[in-house]
């Protein structure tokens, strides 16, 4: 493999230029974490780890040096993703430390640690109205367990606290739903960065982490009726995130007309443009006896979505 001199690497594009910078900025990400996370947690960097940041620091190098940068078109989606790092860089704080904890143990954490809360929450009021009837021993027993559990709900909000700065800068509702955006824009780099490797165009994938690059929204069946058939197929991980969209039929079949069609996936191209102008992805299959009408029903598709054809 031939070498390049040392003014080649001077002489970067634009495009090139910028991968330097996300890399940098990625690293950096890392730096965020360190004053949300508990103080006793342990940050020694374990064997699979290491490999996970070498992998990392390996496809942005080779990125670097391998893309062809003659269309530009990517630029608009980096340049977003530049601006929200920089915010949540914006703290010099946030530089202090190093943190290696893999994204995921976080969030699963976290995620556990608001499941708890809700249950907490709904436990208390089962035993306030409890208490409200209970008379002699029992009463003494229901108030000393509402004591101890309001003790506990103290304890996991407080925890959850610390977090709220990191949330707020991502404008979610909870911390979990922050670390998923996150980690939403870290696969949305590796597939951006694959795009281009390959001298492909266009916006990052809504749905895509490091260890699942593509996931999946729906499976589209194109009907000879004209009809749409539509089931959701989303990872079990963003069931939530489904619900949080307002799609009304995320857990079953239906059947769309057009029209129908165009006013449920609106949803899905809005939240993309607000979401560093990504673009999520379905599986579409063909069950018409036309060539024309297939063509009709995927270019609608195409509206809204990227898509893999499936027999």
């Amino acid at each position: 493999m031939a070498r390049r001199g040392s003014s080649e690497f001077i002489n970067l594009t634009l495009t090139e230029f910028l991968m330097v910078i996300i890399f940098i900025l990625i690293t950096l990400l890392f730096y965020t974490f360190q004053k949300y996370l508990p103080e006793n947690h342990d940050s020694t960097l374990t064997p699979k780890e290491s490999e996970l940041v070498e992998g990392n620091a390996t496809l942005f190098a080779e990125t670097l040096f391998h893309v062809d940068t003659a269309d530009n078109a990517t630029e608009k989606p980096i340049f977003q993703f530049i601006d929200e790092m920089e915010k949540l860089l914006a703290d010099p704080d946030v530089r202090q430390g190093f943190e290696t904890t893999p994204l995921p143990e976080i969030w699963d954490t976290l995620e556990a640690m608001e499941e708890e809360e809700a249950y907490l929450r709904k436990t208390i009021d089962t035993l306030k109205q409890a208490i409200k009837d209970a008379k002699g021993e029992t009463l003494e027993q229901l108030v000393r367990e509402k004591t101890r559990l309001t003790k506990k709900l103290g304890t996991v909000t407080k925890e959850l606290k610390k977090y709220e700065p990191l949330h707020a800068e991502l404008g979610t509702k909870t911390p979990a739903a922050a670390l998923r955006k996150v980690r939403d824009r870290e696969g949305q780099m590796a597939d951006l960065a694959e795009r281009a490797r390959k001298q492909g165009i266009g916006s990052p994938l809504c749905w895509s982490t490091k260890d699942m690059p593509k996931e999946y929204l729906f499976s589209i069946d194109i009907m000879e009726n004209g009809m749409f058939r539509v089931t959701p197929i989303q990872p079990e991980h963003r069931n939530e995130a489904l619900r949080e969209l307002g799609y009304p039929f995320a857990n079953k079949t239906v059947y769309l007309t057009m029209q129908g069609f165009k006013e449920q996936m609106q949803r899905f191209w809005d939240y993309g443009m607000r979401d560093n102008n990504c673009r999520f992805m379905v599986k579409v299959r063909d069950l018409t006896t036309t060539k024309e009408r297939w063509k009709q029903g995927l270019g609608l598709v195409e509206n809204y979505f990227y898509k893999l054809e499936v027999p």
